[in-house]
């Protein structure tokens, strides 16, 4: 996988609530300056400076979900500019051997275990918000390609290929009333349906999906 699972924030109904980082071990990038680990999701990538332990569900002890962001500082303070082999570069390297327990966690089958956990609540979620059933859901899971598994991937549901065409069109372009009558949106909406961001449903419902 490309992106772990970090955590879930408790108690809210904000759309970006699961948070995932890389899984990348190539943390020395462009040849000459070392990644921070910054959280995301499929509408948004920030860094998990403000992320408060206690509101928060995370396999991560509250020592080790603040040693990511310890890493974060000393990373930042190493800066640009860093030559491999030099002091910088091998400062880089141990702060990115010292955080490697914590991807092992991550990448640990509990991980997973709880990552499970939370995607059954995200299915229950999206039942309710959206009225879909079970099969869709893994109809639409099935068919988004990024390791995202929470709400955030939805953008929306229309109810049939002419409603996603209208506000499709509405988006981007001024039509003139006089022009409206003239505009075949069922036809627009099927053919937009060949984008991989959209899916239709059983129910002839099309999903919007998040990238």
């Amino acid at each position: 996988m490309k992106y772990i699972f970090l955590y879930k924030k408790l108690n809210t109904d904000d759309r970006d609530c699961v948070a995932y980082i890389r899984n990348n071990t190539n943390w020395f990038e462009c040849d000459h300056y070392f990644r921070e680990i910054n959280i995301e999701g499929p509408c948004y990538s920030m860094s998990l400076e403000d992320i408060k332990y206690n509101n928060i569900k995370t396999i991560l002890s509250e020592d080790e979900f603040n040693q990511i962001k310890l890493f974060n500082k000393r990373i930042k303070e190493l800066g640009y500019g860093i030559i491999k082999g030099n002091y910088k570069y091998k400062l880089g390297i141990k702060y990115t051997n010292d955080i490697t327990p914590i991807f092992d966690k991550l990448n640990s089958e509990a991980n997973e275990i709880l990552f499970n956990e939370v995607i059954k609540e995200e299915r229950e979620y999206l039942k309710s918000e959206y009225k879909i059933s079970d099969d869709d859901i893994d109809f639409i899971f099935n068919n988004y390609y990024l390791d995202y598994r929470d709400r955030g991937i939805i953008s929306s549901i229309y109810d049939n290929e002419e409603d996603l065409a209208k506000e499709y069109l509405n988006d981007i372009v001024n039509i003139p009333e006089c022009l409206i009558n003239y505009i075949d949106y069922e036809r627009f909406g099927i053919d937009l349906l060949e984008d991989e961001s959209y899916l239709r449903l059983n129910d002839n419902r099309v999903v919007c999906l998040n990238y």
